[in-house]
């Protein structure tokens, strides 16, 4: 007889903690920009997300899921806050709501870009490339896009 609460076997196989960079895929820049524009900003939120995921997923510390989370939470706020301003609020306290939820986006993005750089870079260390380094004034003003085309190089030096 099968046991009918046991959990399911997953079919995602990728081994925990092996702290190699080989799981993100190549993906073009160009392509990147095309699909930001496209989804109108979405899209690097998107990445920043599922790469956050993965590199979670093979290293041990990673990168704190309470970030991710205000990051995420700020950000949606920001988006509503002139619904609410409309609708329940008034004005003056939704522009206030608005303006801490896009402070508060800010800082905890850049926290959470700066914490993916450097994991990436720590990896890609460990990894034999030595002589790997993600410039922070380019990840600070090109933060997702500059990712990738490290991460981009790092696999075509493979």
């Amino acid at each position: 007889m099968t046991d009918i609460y046991k959990t399911p076997a997953s079919s995602f196989n990728i081994p925990a903690f092996t702290e190699d960079l080989n799981v993100y895929k190549r993906v073009s820049v160009w392509n990147m920009l095309f699909l930001t524009i496209v989804t109108l900003g979405i899209y690097p939120i998107y990445w920043m997300y599922s790469r956050t995921w993965l590199l979670n997923i093979i290293t041990r510390e990673g990168i704190s899921s309470s970030v991710i989370r205000i990051a995420l939470v700020s950000g949606a706020v920001y988006v509503i806050s002139p619904i609410l301003g409309q609708v329940l609020l008034g004005r003056q306290f939704a522009a206030a709501v608005g303006l801490f939820a896009a402070v508060s986006y800010i800082v905890f993005a850049l926290i959470w870009i700066f914490g993916l750089r450097a994991e990436i870079s720590r990896i890609a260390r460990s990894q034999g490339q030595s002589d790997f380094h993600a410039n922070a004034i380019l990840t600070f003003f090109f933060q997702v896009f500059y990712l990738q085309y490290k991460i981009n190089q790092f696999i075509d030096r493979q």
